[in-house]
Formats: structure tokens, sequence, C-alpha cells
């Protein structure tokens, strides 16, 4: 934890991310999507990806977080469930590493919309 503090402490360029309906993005196992299920007067549903207020939905968005960010976590990246904060000191260092973050995200096969947070 010291070595993250010390990386932000050097850092002079951030950018904080928001990912709009994180859970969303990650798909129920196939097969599992029975266990999410819930019943309307207009019909029987169930979740074809994670819902909110599923009992370990937290924890598993921030192990998948971790996973597909793993390269990234403490060298210039921090998530904590959808925030992310990517940070460097240098301009053209920072687009390159806002790139490569994107990119992980999409070999990941996870897209996702990002809002803009001040």
């Amino acid at each position: 934890m010291t070595s993250a503090f010390e990386a932000l402490q050097q850092a002079s360029i951030f950018t904080r991310l928001d990912l709009r309906s994180a859970y969303n993005l990650v798909r129920i196992r196939e097969g599992d999507e029975w266990k999410t299920a819930f019943v309307t007067h207009s019909g029987h549903y169930e979740y074809l990806v994670m819902p909110f207020g599923l009992m370990n939905a937290p924890a598993v968005f921030q192990w998948y977080s971790n996973e597909v960010l793993r390269e990234a976590l403490d060298r210039y990246v921090f998530v904590y469930l959808d925030d992310i904060l990517i940070y460097s000191q240098m301009v053209d260092k920072h687009v390159m590493l806002g790139n490569r973050h994107f990119l992980l995200w999409i070999q990941a096969h996870m897209s996702h919309k990002v809002k803009r947070v001040d």
C-alpha cells in the first residue's frame, strides 16, 4: 500500500472513470441464469447479466475488475468497484496508458460506456 501512495504522490495527471451499469458488464454463467429468476404479473424472467443487489455482486465485480486490469494495478491504475483512477506524470504517457486501459477491457470482451466525472 505504501508504494501505491508513493506512485500517486509522483503523479501529476489523473483521469477518473466511472463505469455505468458496471455489474451489467458481467454475464451470468450459462446454465446459472435460473438462479436469478423472478416472476411478475407479466411473466417469468431470468437475468443474463449480473444484476445489482445480487448477494456477492460487489465482490465478484471487484475480482473481475482486478483480473482485467491486473497488469496495470498499482502501476498506473487503481480500481474500486466501478471507480477507476488512471495516473501518470507526463501527458503523452497518460494518453498511451488510457488507451492501454481501454484495450484491456476490450481484450476481456467487455465493452463499457464511460461517464464523465468532475
